[in-house]
């Protein structure tokens, strides 16, 4: 899948990445998953590379996002995981099928964009790695303070829109940007 060019300020992320992996890995850099209990594991993870998702074991580490649900009058009109759609969404190039594209929310297409920008290859979204409507849900929603705290970073999007002003056009965001902020804390 080919990427448009990374928003400028993709390269300060990767640089305060660097430094927390340099500096800070023993507190700020989560365990590897090889290297954690099944149950601080997400069963699933958007693999952003076969555009497709894969079992949580299968990632080295994760991207998570936080976001606010878009609203929408008609849940079918959205795609989520679910026992109808599990098989499909775990087949290579189903999440940049036309159909699926148009079905994810922008927010959710947006950070697979960046996650990949940012040379990771797995995210982890609630939408499509926490199956929807089924009797482990509960429990799945009650561990996710376990997912975010296990994510090598979490994207954290305030508006359901998306994490950019328009995904076709980066030259128009700039660092000083107010509607997309970048803040790190060392």
């Amino acid at each position: 899948m080919l990427l448009s060019d990374p928003p400028t300020y993709v390269s300060q992320i990767l640089y305060w990445l660097r430094c927390c992996d340099k500096y800070h890995e023993a507190t700020c850099v989560p365990p590897e998953i090889p290297h954690l209990p099944p149950d601080q594991v997400p069963d699933w993870v958007i693999d952003t590379l076969q555009q497709c998702i894969v079992a949580g074991r299968s990632a080295h580490r994760y991207v998570a996002l936080s976001y606010v649900w878009p609203e929408s009058n008609n849940a079918s009109d959205t795609l989520q995981l679910g026992h109808a759609t599990l098989a499909r969404l775990q087949t290579p190039g189903c999440l940049s099928s036309h159909q699926a594209s148009s079905a994810l929310p922008k927010v959710i297409r947006d950070a697979m964009e960046l996650t990949r920008h940012i040379r990771e290859r797995y995210l982890w979204v609630d939408r499509l790695c926490i199956m929807q409507n089924d009797a482990a849900t509960p429990s799945q929603i009650e561990r996710m303070d376990v997912i975010y705290s296990g994510a090598y970073l979490t994207i954290i999007a305030a508006a359901s829109l998306g994490l950019y002003p328009d995904s076709s056009d980066y030259s128009t965001i700039r660092d000083s940007d107010s509607s997309t902020r970048v803040e790190t804390s060392f």
